[in-house]
């Protein structure tokens, strides 16, 4: 059976190998998400990072569950010789390295026909469920889970969440491969109609005009 490929991802990986403003950084963990969305990081907004956004980013990706005093780098010789953005980069390439996350969703059950849609409820974070679920399931210890790589604890959460008897639909390499042979297939459709449609505009209205 071949093996999910961010199965492989969240697991086989080595130690820590990314290094940005000259810190060597620990695996980049649920913890280090949680405190960065507290401090409002334009990490997770699509904004632009400044050099304050990137020291504050590293200073956090520094730190062990529960800690919460940052200590933000100082440009070294790399920044000075390649310029913010080859930092940048770095740094969203070693996030990108931890967040491999399974794709699934709970089924939800079957509603009465006919009857009323469910009230709107405020949303937990997300980071408080994952971590929820899993100890919930586990019994390992909290700092433990907080300092989890991001993808890893997806598919913990995951197991959680089928082990407490949730209908969960996972997509594995076979589903996800179909997906993209269905999306090829659309995509050639579409290609086909438009140079159908091409083709009796130039036959049918060779001035390009249908006025």
């Amino acid at each position: 059976m071949l093996l999910d490929k961010t199965l492989a991802a969240a697991f086989i990986d080595g130690p820590a190998r990314h290094v940005c403003l000259g810190v060597k950084l620990p695996p980049f963990s649920l913890w280090h998400r949680f405190l960065l969305r507290a401090f409002d990081s334009p990490l997770f907004k699509k904004g632009q990072l400044t050099i304050h956004d990137l020291r504050l980013a590293v200073g956090v990706c520094r730190l062990k569950p529960f800690q919460c005093r940052v200590r933000k780098p100082s440009p070294g010789f790399f920044f000075l010789w390649h310029g913010l953005q080859a930092e940048v980069d770095r740094f969203y390439a070693y996030c990108g390295d931890y967040i491999s996350r399974p794709e699934w969703a709970v089924v939800p059950p079957p509603r009465a026909k006919g009857g009323p849609p469910p009230e709107p409820r405020g949303m937990i974070p997300d980071d408080i469920l994952v971590v929820a679920d899993i100890i919930a399931w586990s019994g390992w210890d909290e700092e433990v889970v907080w300092a989890l790589q991001i993808g890893r604890a997806y598919w913990y959460q995951m197991c959680a969440q089928r082990a407490a008897g949730l209908d969960v639909d996972f997509t594995d390499e076979i589903e996800r491969a179909f997906r993209e042979e269905l999306r090829q297939h659309e995509v050639k459709r579409r290609d086909r109609a438009a140079v159908t449609f091409s083709s009796f505009i130039e036959r049918y209205f060779p001035n390009g005009s249908a006025g």
